[in-house]
């Protein structure tokens, strides 16, 4: 296979089989597309606005004189300078020329320099690549009943309509404070309607997309739009994340980034967890919205969880930052406002979840409880006043008994 950079801005990449046949790549529209839709709400501006505020997106040089930044990068990549002129079919063409390069947008549209839709329209019709509906990417000329006058780019189709995204445009926008002048905005058009007004669909040759999966005795690859695999890289496809070692294989189960940063892939499917549970081997682990492994402190609605460095959420009896917090067995779940029996003894955790240590607890029916220094239930003991000689009692069930306190106790005392 033999691979050759053409253009002063971009790669073209070309692919001679064995025989020697051509194979085009292909150029994905939805990079064109998702590039665009940056510039949404640019202004144009007025004559001889300086060149630094060409690309302000508003700015104090808002104007209606068509001078623009489109023009100013066209003009910097070698072309004729036509600022100041209608700019519509232009900025589409430096849509392509950003994406793909100056001599592959030559290419896809046909001309050195697509700055007029008539003429563009011909080339195209010469090429057979004329349409009556619309397809994603394809580039619509707008017909006015004597010449096409006006492009837009298509970027979504459905069943009986279809979306844009133009420039150089001034209709039905509101939002935009213009000053006169056009600007840079999504439309949405009726299928039905643009046929009958005569409005016609360009269509760039993308080339064919030789994305997808394939699978062997080894795992599953993928393979990218140009043709090669994807490699020691994360890929984002049909809304989910995957991520591929150096071999070119999905990768599944846990996988650690060069920052050292831990994710899990689902086994055997390999798209990322995100914004849930996971249980390996002896405990639960969760996965951010953004697929990174927790650790520390983690609120799901109500409910509170903590995770070890390691990432498993803790259970049982645990002390953290000086306090002391219980975790169900069966859900991993802090317990808080409510008591706990721990090895045989009741603990009191409080509504940070932290337990009551040297403290006394009030239940609703009146009854008074102390808590110990280790947090278990103090009873058949006495409990010293902080701020007196008095002496509490505690019957067998942790009871304060009011009216046994004395001021010289015998018997078990927990100060």
């Amino acid at each position: 296979m033999i691979i050759l950079r053409v253009g002063i801005s971009g790669f073209m990449w070309v692919f001679f089989t064995q025989k020697g046949a051509f194979i085009m790549a292909f150029y994905d529209p939805q990079k064109l597309v998702n590039f665009l839709k940056k510039y949404n709400g640019y202004v144009e501006k007025r004559k001889n606005t300086p060149k630094k505020n060409l690309y302000e997106m508003t700015g104090n040089y808002v104007g209606s004189d068509n001078w623009t930044m489109f023009w100013q990068d066209l003009a910097d990549a070698g072309l004729a300078n036509y600022q100041g002129s209608y700019y519509c079919i232009a900025t589409i063409f430096w849509g392509f020329v950003k994406v793909y390069g100056l001599a592959v947008a030559q290419e896809l549209c046909l001309q050195k320099f697509m700055i007029n839709c008539q003429e563009t329209y011909s080339l195209f019709k010469r090429k057979g690549q004329v349409y009556d509906s619309p397809k994603f990417g394809d580039i619509i000329v707008f017909w006015n009943g004597s010449r096409f006058h006006h492009a837009e780019l298509v970027t979504k189709v459905t069943a009986s309509t279809f979306q844009t995204f133009g420039a150089n445009t001034t209709t039905n926008v509101t939002t935009i404070a213009r000053n006169g002048g056009g600007c840079v905005c999504p439309k949405t058009y009726s299928i039905s309607a643009a046929k009958k007004a005569g409005h016609k669909f360009l269509r760039p040759n993308y080339g064919t997309d030789k994305s997808g999966w394939e699978h062997n005795a080894t795992g599953w690859k993928y393979r990218n739009s140009d043709g090669s695999y994807v490699i020691d890289a994360w890929k984002y496809i049909n809304d989910r994340w995957y991520v591929f070692g150096k071999d070119s294989y999905m990768i599944t189960g846990w996988y650690q980034d060069k920052n050292g940063q831990w994710y899990y892939l689902h086994n055997p499917n390999g798209d990322m967890v995100s914004g849930d549970w996971v249980y390996h081997f002896d405990g639960w682990y969760y996965l951010d919205k953004g697929g990174a492994m927790h650790t520390g402190w983690l609120q799901i609605d109500d409910s509170w969880y903590y995770l070890e460095q390691s990432g498993k959420a803790v259970k049982g009896l645990h002390e953290i930052g000086g306090q002391l917090y219980y975790f169900l067995d069966d859900s991993n779940k802090m317990v808080c406002n409510a008591w706990y029996k721990y090895e045989g003894e009741w603990m009191y955790f409080s509504s940070t979840g932290a337990a009551y240590r040297s403290k006394w607890v009030q239940q609703d029916d009146g009854k008074f409880y102390y808590l110990a220094d280790n947090g278990r239930m103090a009873n058949n003991c006495w409990v010293k006043s902080v701020c007196s000689n008095m002496y509490y009692w505690l019957n067998e069930n942790g009871e304060y008994i009011e009216e046994k306190d004395s001021e010289n106790p015998e018997g078990k005392v927990v100060i």
